[in-house]
């Protein structure tokens, strides 16, 4: 997911074929500013490495680069360990780019004129939600995550909800988001707008549309 947000570039989470895809949109990762990662599961993580990569050696992109990354710790762990198994071919130098990585819980940050806002979700032990605030606008993004009293606080009023919504109510599951909980987050917390996302591509075998 890339937002524009005060001429800054996010992007959230980096599942396989993220950098893909943004270049089929026209942009190139050295144009991220910002980098919030949600959890450690791979349909969100599987370019993250790829992404290391080509940051630091493709030579069509710019160096002096900064980027700000947001990750639970699971995840800053995961990126130790690669760093650990792939040496200086990943690493930033400092020179070319560097890295700054946040490791997120229940935080909020300031980024410039940009507030991001995360809150612990019922997913993985440390799965995040983020919620990012800009001249009185708000998105929250809830990555993957059971209906909870937090992600309502952190949703309440938000100018834009990007929801999972990953299974049909007759097939709900543990950790995810289903349309019945997307009615009581919109009753409960009233976003003015909803985006739903990560739809389970077998949505329909169960006989349920998608309806909210």
């Amino acid at each position: 997911m890339l937002l524009l947000l005060s001429g800054k570039k996010i992007l959230i989470d980096l599942g396989s074929g993220t950098l893909y895809r943004l270049s089929k949109i026209g942009y190139k990762i050295d144009q991220i500013n910002i980098l919030a990662i949600t959890h450690n599961h791979p349909d969100h993580l599987g370019d993250f490495l790829a992404f290391l990569h080509s940051i630091k050696w493709d030579p069509s992109l710019k160096k002096e680069k900064e980027i700000a990354a947001f990750m639970p710790n699971s995840v800053y762990q995961y990126y130790k360990s690669i760093i650990k198994f792939y040496g200086d071919s990943i690493k930033p130098d400092q020179k070319d780019f560097s890295f700054n990585i946040e490791k997120v819980s229940n935080s909020i940050y300031e980024i410039e004129d940009i507030i991001v806002k995360t809150i612990l979700v019922e997913h993985t032990k440390d799965s995040v939600a983020y919620r990012f605030e800009y001249k009185g606008k708000s998105i929250v993004y809830t990555g993957d995550t059971s209906l909870n009293l937090s992600l309502i606080e952190l949703t309440k009023k938000c100018d834009l909800l990007i929801s999972e919504c990953s299974y049909p109510t007759n097939r709900k599951q543990e950790g995810h988001i289903c349309p019945e909980d997307i009615k009581i987050l919109i009753e409960k917390a009233r976003p003015k707008k909803i985006i739903i996302t990560h739809v389970n591509p077998n949505w329909s075998e169960g006989g349920e549309s998608l309806k909210i």
